[in-house]
């Protein structure tokens, strides 16, 4: 159903794009000239590389050529997109082209957004070597965007958060938005046998531990400066358990554990009582397993799907089975509402809302944001694939 969802109401063909959003009332949205449907895409984060890359390992697995087709446009689409400073643009929007994203100034660009892309491209060019395919541009961007990571990296192993998107100066060293360059590196690394990206990431493990360790982890999403949020916790986990696979040193797989006993303070551990009569409270919508987004976001997100493969290897590694429970509450809690079939909670079929109010901040408690969004789709599909290698210890309808 998410497959279906993601290629039916976010992929533009025309445009070669995710759209980032796509509202559940069509009628509505017909009406307001579509300003429901966002023809928007960030190339990581909100959309693009991630859920492109989701989409066509789904479409390779069963073999449906229009899924593999449709993910092929929209990473290239990403790998074309390639600023003057060597790192992708953050975002394509109808009418204006490639821009830098929701940042504090208009010619930043935040690390976070283009190391996800990367890290994304990068996978999807290891599937589709798998599959006999080379895709040359997509390479080209990866390498431009890596070797940038490298040159800009600072001798104490920092990556910076922010970039100028023409000098590739860079504009903001506080907070961990590049942590994610450790994952991109790593796995570059491996794809492309340069050992150079692996020291780069190693050194950068070594600077962003001390964020993990103080238990205060911040800079992760574009839309929030500098705030610690959930996205943050996810990130680190990712980072970490990736560096303790590199070399299996035990410091790193203490860092990932404690990134992810981080990332439990947003996650709820019990089921909310929502007002009889709201629209979670109807449907009787069970909150254990669901994150806040952060302090600045509170609404109930599913972006913690981001890390459910390196969760479960840390469940692994660790023998602590806290990590494989605590990832099955998150996966269960959004398999939840994914919708079934059209008009399912006035959805169309595979849609996929961002936000479920717990709380009377933005929305009363109990609503849930009528729009689908790329993300939430598109890591609902990602994680019930990545996860199928445990269905057996999860027991969960993948």
């Amino acid at each position: 159903m998410s497959a279906h969802g993601l290629y039916t109401w976010h992929y533009r063909e025309e445009y070669g794009i995710l759209n980032e959003t796509a509202a559940f009332d069509r009628e509505f949205n017909n009406n307001v000239k579509q300003q429901g449907d966002r023809p928007h895409m960030h190339v990581g984060w909100v959309s693009g590389a991630p859920y492109a890359y989701a989409l066509l390992a789904y479409g390779r697995k069963h073999g449906i050529s229009r899924y593999i087709q449709a993910a092929h446009s929209v990473l290239s689409k990403v790998a074309s997109g390639i600023a003057p400073n060597g790192t992708f643009w953050a975002s394509w929007i109808v009418g204006k082209g490639w821009t830098t994203g929701w940042n504090p100034k208009s010619d930043w660009l935040q690390a976070r957004t283009i190391a996800e892309a990367t890290l994304f491209m990068i996978r999807a060019l290891v599937l589709e070597q798998s599959y006999g395919d080379q895709h040359k541009d997509w390479e080209q961007a990866v390498l431009s965007n890596l070797d940038f990571a490298e040159a800009h990296q600072r001798e104490d192993g920092n990556f910076g958060s922010y970039y100028h998107c023409e000098s590739g100066r860079v504009e903001e060293w506080d907070g961990a938005g590049g942590m994610l360059w450790i994952a991109a590196l790593l796995e570059g690394a491996q794809l492309f046998g340069n050992s150079d990206y692996k020291e780069a990431a190693v050194a950068g493990g070594a600077y962003y531990k001390s964020f993990i360790i103080n238990e205060y982890i911040y800079g992760a999403p574009e839309d929030v400066h500098l705030t610690p949020t959930s996205e943050d916790a996810y990130n680190a986990v990712v980072s970490y358990v990736l560096l303790y696979e590199h070399d299996k040193q035990n410091k790193w797989l203490d860092l990932a554990k404690s990134a992810a006993d981080w990332m439990m303070t947003f996650r709820w551990t019990y089921n909310l009582d929502f007002p009889k009569f709201s629209f979670l409270g109807q449907y009787d919508f069970k909150s254990r397993g669901a994150d806040q987004a952060s302090t600045s976001n509170q609404h109930l997100h599913n972006y913690g799907l981001f890390c459910v493969p390196e969760m479960l290897r840390l469940w692994r590694y660790s023998g602590d089975d806290y990590y494989k429970d605590r990832t099955r509450d998150h996966i269960a809690c959004f398999l939840q509402f994914v919708a079934r079939e059209d008009g399912d909670f006035n959805a169309y079929k595979g849609m996929v809302t961002e936000r479920f109010y717990n709380t009377n901040c933005f929305q009363p408690k109990g609503m849930m944001l009528t729009l689908s969004h790329a993300w939430c789709v598109g890591l609902v599909l990602y994680a019930s694939q990545e996860a199928m290698a445990y269905a057996a210890d999860l027991d969960l309808p993948l």
